[in-house]
């Protein structure tokens, strides 16, 4: 969170200046990336804190009183994800907007925003079968080095190419209508994919076990 609030800063201080970002007649592409950076940063953040257990001793309860099939696990952190990062950033984001440029690109803003937000967390936790905080720490693997470059990629397409998608879209709310498919294009393939995942995919596991070679 708090690199979202630094990197969030930095948008704010642009070199044109605090008074010219709130101006216009439709929000600016810096006021447009401020949530979505704080966004990404909490879901990210939140995401990786799940992978770190709080104490190991504890999860005998949950080995001994859950079925290896439950597959609520997923469900409950998206829920978690969704409440940590929209319960707060939703509203402030509406009555800014609406504060600075009326209703219709606040009510804009803030779907626009909502429903990325929601593809974010269903993203993260694709292939999450876990319960947060209860497993053991996922070891370091020769590619993780990628996967953070991945993350680093991630941020720069839903702070920057979302926000640019935004804005165009806002300059005639008609465009917004455009996100509406892409919004159901990624949830519906991401879940049309988990449907076809194999059952041992699906299980619930409590640690990450290395790749069987052959």
């Amino acid at each position: 969170m708090a690199v979202g609030i630094v990197a969030a800063a930095n948008v704010l201080a642009a070199p044109r200046g605090f008074t010219s970002i709130l101006s216009g007649n439709t929000p600016s592409l810096e006021f447009l990336s401020v949530p979505l950076i704080l966004s990404y940063c909490l879901v990210i953040g939140i995401r990786f804190a799940f992978e770190m257990p709080v104490d190991l001793r504890a999860n005998w309860i949950f080995r001994i009183s859950l079925e290896h099939r439950w597959t609520e696990a997923r469900k409950v952190s998206q829920r978690v994800l969704l409440f940590f990062s929209l319960s707060w950033l939703a509203p402030a984001c509406f009555l800014l907007t609406l504060l600075f440029w009326g209703w219709v690109s606040a009510l804009l803003h803030t779907a626009i925003f909502i429903l990325c937000t929601i593809a974010l967390a269903e993203l993260s936790l694709f292939k999450f079968r876990k319960i947060p905080f209860t497993c053991v720490s996922p070891p370091f693997r020769s590619y993780s080095g990628v996967i953070a470059l991945i993350y680093l990629f991630g941020f720069f397409v839903f702070t920057t190419y979302i926000a640019q998608m935004e804005y165009w879209a806002l300059l005639g709310p008609w465009r917004a209508i455009w996100f509406v498919p892409l919004f159901l294009a990624v949830v519906l393939g991401l879940r049309a994919h988990r449907k076809q995942m194999l059952d041992m995919d699906k299980e619930l596991i409590f640690e990450d076990l290395p790749a069987i070679g052959f």
